[in-house]
């Protein structure tokens, strides 16, 4: 069986960078882009975090890949809750994945059992659809926002980023004072032999859901962040293999947290209406960024089939 080793974790940056040292067999090389390594940078001090959660953001990562490729992965200590967790989403995609032997384990020298201190939510949080009308149906729990660059915006593309933070900047409907950015080379740091292992793409048919909330780990450590969101895109009427789903999303657990699939109850249309409710009720004016296509100078395009479907 090849395999992985997590031989380091640190941080750097002022404790904002946090760095993963790892080495693996030789037949997974063509996998991984070795130049690129999986590294978090975050806009908060996470040097205090114990390695039993600092560790999740690159697990949540490789674990998948373990599966599907079919290889071990060894580190010094790994959070309960989340080892458990991992058991639960393998089965999983085992369920959506019939056609794939997956295989692959991990192992931890030691499991930790951490309790974090605190009550607050947070949610990922893109600026399109799905994301305002959680946040606008959770106001009242003035939850924390984490925008992530790398996953829908490339990281060498800057000036998308600094036109989204803008964007965000503008918002009035935002607390800003609980506004955090995180960068990760999410979908850099692999191969486009990942995409093949599958008959569906990668970033969105498996990683995606556990990748997003995987990074949350630390700041929810530091933050006192024990109720964690992430928007649904689909409703309860659909039943297809995504990575993102109650069936992922919800089994991703460590520490004391509990992940809601938020706004699986709520269809597209539900979802127009509750923004426009609040925008007759608070007279706040609410721009929805629903797109990223290169060709837009605004909020969208206004062309793309995901502004389509949303005008």
């Amino acid at each position: 069986m090849e395999k992985l080793i997590l031989k380091n974790t640190n941080t750097t940056d002022n404790g904002k960078r946090v760095n993963f040292q790892y080495e693996y067999s030789g037949g997974l090389s063509k996998y991984f882009n070795d130049e690129n390594r999986f590294y978090i940078q975050y806009d908060l001090d996470v040097s205090k975090v114990p390695l039993s959660i600092l560790v999740i953001p690159f697990l949540a990562n490789i674990m998948p890949l373990s599966w599907f490729i079919g290889f071990d992965v060894y580190l010094d200590e790994c959070d309960e809750n989340f080892l458990s967790s991992l058991k639960i989403l393998k089965a999983q995609f085992s369920v959506f994945f019939p056609k794939n032997q997956l295989a692959g384990q991990i192992n931890a020298n030691k499991a930790v059992r951490n309790k974090i201190d605190g009550t607050n939510t947070s949610l990922l949080f893109s600026g399109g659809l799905d994301s305002y009308d959680s946040l606008i149906r959770n106001l009242s729990k003035d939850p924390y926002l984490f925008s992530i660059h790398g996953a829908d915006v490339a990281i060498e593309d800057l000036l998308q980023w600094e036109r989204f933070k803008r964007f965000n900047e503008e918002d009035k409907t935002i607390n800003h004072q609980r506004l955090f950015y995180i960068e990760s080379n999410l979908r850099e740091f692999y191969t486009y032999q990942v995409d093949l292992l599958t008959d569906m793409g990668w970033w969105g048919g498996i990683q995606h859901g556990m990748a997003l909330l995987g990074v949350l780990a630390p700041p929810s450590f530091v933050l006192g962040i024990t109720d964690i969101r992430i928007a649904a895109s689909a409703t309860n009427e659909i039943s297809y293999s995504w990575g993102s789903s109650p069936k992922i999303d919800e089994n991703m657990k460590w520490a004391n947290t509990v992940v809601i699939h938020d706004g699986y109850d709520q269809r597209r249309t539900d979802k127009i209406d509750n923004v426009i409710k609040y925008v007759n009720a608070t007279k706040i004016p609410v721009k929805l960024r629903v797109c990223y296509a290169d060709e837009r100078l605004g909020y969208n395009c206004n062309v793309c089939h995901k502004c389509q479907r949303t005008i």
